[in-house]
């Protein structure tokens, strides 16, 4: 076959200029994809980064129950928050803020473990969003950073003076006119005949009363199947209760048992935990002391619970506890004392030494305890109800007093800091 040389030579130039064409269609096409949406200083925030945003607000809205503003008004608010978010990351790496790995891992972990999560439930979690793993943990990166550099230039500059507290208490409506119990609860339900599980409400009754701990006792009734149902009710106002059982609650102590209440499901056992309302709140506090033992460069996990458990025998065979907390305890605020950590109420102290707790008599030793801390030892030394209405109203008054002032010098710290700030935006759409 004969080819034409002229012929091709003479359509080279074109076939140029169509692949040229087409480059440049090209070009064009994936600009369009990812536009640049607003410059911020030396960097760019664009079109897909908006868009990403918008769909996880979105998703965040509606996985929280809440309702989706108009979408360009969303969209609006996305891309101000990615601006400002940009403008403190830069000023955060201007000041050479970092992160480490272990910050990172600690941070996933409890975002985790607040949605009931692990580690790989919450990476599953993140997936279902449309962002890679990668991606979501990039953007946590970046929020620690903002975290530590709103600390550094915001929160440690907030001073709360007891006169800000007395002029917060003093113009605050009362907020405790209302009276709440906080209750524990079982129920013995009438399975085979009212009198058998009367004998049983009876004895349980009886078995607290004598000084046999509220949450053994149940425990140990509930892996027997002879109570139905045991459970802490929480705080509930009287409006929550049934008449049926207020009429014991009013009267009891904190830390008072009712006897058993008679109802058409069964007999009921109350003890009550705390009381709060007309400017009082009264809880149940235990005086605890605590041996920790912690790992360390030459002691692995197994060597902690074999020692931990060979000064727990040491004990229990009659060797001082205050003496071994000084001596052997990892804990150097309590060593000092004996391992004495004080007065505890609930949620004082970590879950899992709280569950022990609840099942501890006076001077009785626990088995040993893991945390995250460590391996404890603990003992309750001695237990009273105290009345902390005026310190929790304090306490609660500087959480109000810190969040409102936190929210007025963030914003004017946010302002400056943005007023300083390039930013052009270029798309408006």
């Amino acid at each position: 076959m004969h080819v034409n040389r002229l012929s091709i030579s003479y359509f080279l130039p074109f076939l140029a200029l169509l692949i040229c064409l087409l480059t440049i269609g090209y070009s064009t096409a994936a600009t369009e994809i990812d536009r640049v949406y607003v410059v911020v200083n030396e960097d760019v925030v664009t079109q897909s980064e908006v868009e990403r945003a918008l769909q996880n607000a979105i998703y965040d809205l509606r996985s929280r129950g809440g309702s989706v503003p108009p979408l360009l008004e969303l969209k609006s608010q996305v891309a101000k928050e990615l601006v400002t978010k940009t403008v403190q990351y830069q000023q955060a790496m201007k000041l050479g803020i970092r992160v480490n790995d272990d910050e990172v891992i600690a941070a996933i972990k409890n975002i985790a473990d607040r949605n009931n999560l692990s580690m790989r439930g919450l990476r599953e979690e993140i997936e279902k969003t449309g962002r890679s793993y990668d991606q979501y943990r990039q953007e946590l990166i970046h929020q620690l950073l903002i975290q530590k550099l709103i600390e550094q230039e915001v929160t440690r500059y907030i001073r709360i003076s007891e006169t800000d507290i007395h002029e917060y208490l003093k113009m605050a409506p009362d907020e405790y006119d209302e009276v709440e119990y906080k209750l524990a609860h079982v129920l013995v339900a009438k399975k085979e005949s009212e009198i058998s599980a009367r004998s049983i409400a009876n004895d349980v009754y009886d078995r607290i009363v004598d000084g046999a701990p509220f949450d053994l006792i149940a425990a140990e009734l509930a892996d027997s199947d002879l109570v139905a149902e045991r459970s802490d009710l929480g705080w509930r106002s009287a409006g929550q209760l049934p008449e049926l059982f207020l009429e014991f609650v009013r009267v009891l102590p904190v830390g008072g048992i009712s006897p058993p209440i008679q109802s058409k499901n069964g007999f009921h056992i109350l003890r009550l935990n705390g009381k709060r309302g007309k400017g009082n709140y009264v809880v149940e506090q235990k005086r605890v002391r605590q041996i920790l033992l912690v790992e360390t460069d030459i002691r692995d996990t197994d060597a902690t619970l074999q020692q931990i458990l060979h000064i727990y025998q040491r004990i229990t065979a009659g060797e001082d506890f205050a003496n071994i907390a000084k001596f052997q305890s990892s804990d150097p605020r309590s060593r000092a004392l004996g391992g004495d950590i004080g007065w505890v109420g609930p949620g004082d102290l970590a879950p899992e030494l709280e569950r022990v707790l609840a099942l501890l008599t006076l001077g009785e030793l626990s088995a040993p305890v893991q945390t995250k801390y460590g391996y404890h030892l603990i003992q309750i030394t001695d237990q009273r109800n105290h009345e902390i209405g005026d310190q929790h109203q304090r306490a609660k008054a500087r959480i109000e007093i810190k969040s409102e002032k936190f929210n007025q010098q963030y914003e004017v710290w946010k302002k400056e800091l943005l007023s300083k700030a390039w930013i052009e935006y270029r798309l408006t759409y």
